[in-house]
Formats: structure tokens, C-alpha cells, sequence
């Protein structure tokens, strides 16, 4: 996050789902402090999501609640609500 600037680059990985059904995914987003824009890509999972793939551009607006500054790594640890578009999503899972 570059507060001079206001911009804030981020990547993640998600989990999607419960119990043994689960979808592991990840996403890189780039732009102002509130809202980014970038790709989202499911990586495979778990029970009927196996070997799911697929992915799509997003767009993401979140409201920041709450930041943590690790001192000793220089990392801001970010928690925060909002929601993420997924406008291209597309997806395979085995036959």
C-alpha cells in the first residue's frame, strides 16, 4: 500500500466452499486505496472441485476495517469486507 499515493497492490489466495467440496483460488489486483482491478484463478480443489480450472479479470471494491503493521517485516496486514466481480468467469471440472 503506498499512502503518498494512494494505491495498493495486492495478491491473495481464497478458499470457496466447505465440508469436501472446496475451490482454492488466487487473485493479483492493482489500483486506489478502495478498489483494484486484475485477474482471479481457480488453482484446483477438493470432492467434486478436484481438478477444477479456470479464471476470470476482476474487479474488487473493499472497505478497509482494520490494519495491522508488522514493524519487524515491514508488512501491512490488511482486513478488510467488500466484493469482488468476476465478469469473465469461466470454469472446467472433470467428466
Amino acid at each position: 500500500m503506498n499512502i503518498k499515493n494512494q494505491t495498493l497492490v495486492t495478491t491473495g489466495d481464497c478458499q470457496i466452499g466447505a465440508g469436501d467440496d472446496i475451490i482454492f483460488a488466487s487473485y493479483e489486483c492493482s489500483g486506489p486505496i478502495g478498489g483494484c482491478e486484475g485477474t482471479f484463478k481457480l488453482k484446483g480443489g477438493t470432492g467434486n472441485f478436484a481438478k477444477i480450472s479456470g479464471g476470470s479479470k476482476l474487479s474488487a471494491r473493499t472497505k478497509m476495517s482494520e490494519t495491522v503493521i508488522d514493524a519487524a517485516n515491514g508488512i501491512a496486514v490488511k482486513e478488510a469486507t467488500g466484493i469482488m466481480i468476476l465478469p469473465e468467469l469461466t470454469y472446467k471440472t472433470p467428466k
